[in-house]
C-alpha cells in the first residue's frame, strides 16, 4: 500500500521485474530501455530499480523545470552512494538544504555559458601545446605518473583561472 500512495504522483510507467524493476534491462541496454520508455510513455516516465521510484526527465525544459524546483529546495535529488563517495560528502550534488543553496550560490557564476566558453578556449590552448610538446620530444611521456598528471592540472587550473 506504501508503494502505491508514493506511485500515484509518479508519471506512467511500469513496475518492471519484482524487486529488480528496470534495474536489470537497463543494465543490458541503457539507451534501448530509455527509448523504448520514451516511445511507450512519453518524454517523462517512471522508473523502477532496487533503489526505489524516480522519475526520468527527457527534455530540456522539464530538467530546467526541476532544477528551478531543486534550486528552491521543492525537490531533493538523490545519487547512488558510489556517486557521493566519488565526488565527495561535501559537493554540491551531495548536500542539500541551506549548504547546497549557498554553494550553488557560489559556484553558478563560474558555469555560465561565456565562462565556460572561454575556461574551454584556454584549455584547449594548454592541452594542444602539451601534446605537441610530448609528440616532439625524443623521450616518450609517462602518462601514468600522478605527478606528471598533477602538474598537467594544476597548469589548466592556473592557466583558467
Amino acid at each position: 500500500i506504501t508503494f502505491m500512495i508514493h506511485r500515484r504522483n509518479l508519471p506512467p510507467s511500469d513496475l518492471g521485474l519484482p524487486f529488480f524493476g528496470h534495474f536489470i534491462a537497463f543494465l543490458r541496454n541503457p539507451e534501448e530501455q530509455s527509448r523504448n520508455h520514451i516511445k511507450k510513455y512519453g518524454q517523462s516516465y517512471a522508473y523502477h530499480g532496487m533503489h526505489g521510484s524516480g522519475v526520468m526527465f527527457t527534455q530540456e525544459d522539464d530538467i530546467k523545470w526541476v532544477w528551478n524546483l531543486e534550486r528552491k529546495g521543492q525537490v531533493v535529488g538523490y545519487w547512488p552512494p558510489v556517486v557521493t563517495a566519488l565526488v565527495g560528502k561535501g559537493a554540491l550534488i551531495s548536500v542539500s538544504g541551506k549548504r547546497h543553496k549557498l554553494l550553488r550560490r557560489i559556484l553558478e557564476p563560474a558555469f555560465t555559458p561565456n565562462a565556460l566558453r572561454d575556461y574551454f578556449q584556454t584549455l584547449d590552448g594548454v592541452v594542444l601545446e602539451n601534446l605537441s610538446g610530448w609528440s616532439s620530444s625524443k623521450d616518450k611521456p609517462v602518462f601514468y605518473s600522478s605527478v606528471v598528471f598533477k602538474m598537467f592540472s594544476l597548469q589548466c587550473f592556473f592557466s583558467t583561472a
